[in-house]
């Protein structure tokens, strides 16, 4: 398990570096909220879907079938940690009126920016990554992950942290992101995978002028994070009960879910037989600290801020540490 070590580690010493950026640029050099707005807004609505447009229109269409099974896989991996967060819940006696928020930040995760980064990250740091695990798949099965997470965490999430309960909106799901997984997904089943090769068609040169703008989108992502991070302020001294429900939650991001899903891979040939870009999105998706936008969001509701704002805080440094322990163990596990 060892051999794994450097290369992870390597992998993290970038996503730090990265993030660590956006942390300073916010917190110390007090670049405005309005300039890393402006950097998220060009990620959700140009970067990103450039990248799902030109990385899922070059797939063939076995590739595309072989992530129907996504949206199960969605359910499934929600449905447990939402469970897992009832359950601590009332294990720590989470007091009610701050339930709901302690039962998000358990349940949901930052699905798509952060395992996005990372794919991308090991498939110029780790050697055999890209081979082993079909580059460019796992980029398809974060995008059919997100296809059924997002309007569970707009819908689910949003009515959580903030209790609103106002009427869903198709423009809520139907994202950029997601009309770049579309226009992508639609292209390949309709076969234009060998025009978009061809380097005497224009088509060519402007699949890859969106492969360009989309190679951008990682290292943005996580200028953000830390951004964001570095946003987070706290006004008051946490009591002990502030305490359980900041962190707690890593019970369930950092131990329950990954561990659970590791036993089963152990335990379990079946799930052996999966693609090994399956698993591999399955085993990130169980363990990614919660969205940083919850942070917004308790801010708007006017609940909870400060414990929201500490519970991310601490789960996104954790993750650095936790994150490679895992990396390795499953490695080891899957023989890769």
């Amino acid at each position: 398990m060892t051999q794994y070590f450097l290369p992870v580690f390597y992998s993290l010493l970038q996503i730090f570096i990265l993030a660590g950026i956006g942390f300073v640029l916010r917190k110390y050099m007090k670049w405005k909220k309005e300039v890393f707005s402006g950097i998220s807004q060009l990620i959700v609505n140009i970067t990103l879907p450039a990248m799902f447009i030109s990385r899922m229109s070059a797939m063939d269409r076995s590739d595309l079938i072989s992530g129907a099974f996504f949206p199960f896989y969605t359910f499934l991996v929600f449905g447990i940690s939402f469970l897992l967060s009832f359950v601590f819940a009332h294990l720590f006696r989470i007091p009610k009126d701050s339930r709901n928020t302690y039962l998000a930040l358990s349940s949901f995760g930052n699905a798509g920016y952060i395992p996005l980064a990372l794919i991308d990250i090991f498939i110029v740091t780790i050697s055999g990554f890209k081979e082993y695990f079909q580059s460019p798949l796992p980029s398809l099965y974060i995008g059919a992950y997100l296809f059924t997470y997002s309007p569970i965490l707009w819908s689910v999430g949003h009515y959580l942290v903030t209790g609103a309960t106002g009427r869903l909106r198709i423009r809520q799901f139907l994202t950029p992101p997601v009309i770049g997984i579309l226009i992508g997904v639609s292209l390949s089943l309709l076969g234009f995978g060998h025009v978009l090769s061809d380097f005497s068609l224009p088509f060519y040169y402007i699949h890859g002028g969106l492969k360009t703008l989309g190679s951008v989108t990682s290292p943005l992502i996580l200028l953000v994070l830390g951004a964001m991070v570095g946003e987070l302020k706290f006004r008051k001294s946490l009591t002990w009960d502030d305490l359980k429900f900041a962190l707690s939650p890593m019970l369930v991001r950092y131990l329950a879910m990954p561990a659970l899903f590791l036993l089963l891979l152990k335990k379990s040939p079946y799930l052996l037989e999966l693609a090994p870009a399956i698993l591999l999105i399955l085993f990130m998706e169980t363990i990614v600290p919660p969205p940083a936008n919850f942070s917004i969001m308790t801010k708007t509701a006017g609940k909870n801020e400060e414990e929201t704002a500490f519970s991310i805080l601490v789960t996104y440094g954790s993750y650095l540490l936790v994150f490679p322990v895992y990396l390795m163990i499953y490695f080891n596990i899957i023989r890769f």
